[in-house]
């Protein structure tokens, strides 16, 4: 496995740790078909012990191209969906400041939140959220409850 494929796999468990530090009581998958056999994500996070609102992360390395992460993000079905990439040296230039519209929808309320993956000392990972994701709207409860019923997380807290 090359370097960056390594760190795009190691950074799953990353993301998962941030975001834990931000939801309350998320049942977590890895690798997760969402919401069908079609899609899948990087991580996906189910709030509130699997019955909350869907979180969805897709993690990239450098180099990756934000418009077509945010193309395939929008089509998956998510009330908080999040861009998690991999800082090799210093951040990407779109996002230098300000969030890029690139995160926001065209019409309609949400806003892609972006995580980033830092190797820190010993080659270990951190996750820190460079802009906070905002809402989309949906109730996906059905989906969530036939989701959470076929598929065991790997992160769960009983």
């Amino acid at each position: 496995m090359k370097l960056l494929e390594r760190l795009e796999t190691r950074g799953k468990d990353a993301v998962a740790r941030c975001l834990l530090r931000h939801l309350s009581v998320p049942t977590v998958y890895f690798d997760a078909r969402w919401p069908d056999s079609v899609h899948e994500v990087d991580v996906l996070a189910i709030d509130r012990s699997g019955v909350g609102d869907v979180h969805v992360v897709e993690v990239k390395g450098p180099p990756f191209k934000l418009d077509d992460v945010v193309k395939r993000l929008m089509r998956i079905p998510a009330q908080f969906r999040w861009l998690a990439y991999v800082r090799h040296t210093s951040p990407p230039r779109y996002f230098a400041k300000a969030a890029p519209q690139s995160l926001y929808p065209s019409k309609g309320m949400g806003r892609i939140g972006v995580i980033e993956i830092i190797r820190a000392d010993a080659d270990d990972l951190a996750a820190n959220i460079r802009f906070k994701a905002e809402r989309f709207p949906g109730n996906l409860s059905k989906i969530v409850d036939r989701f959470a019923g076929n598929h065991k997380p790997d992160i769960e807290f009983r």
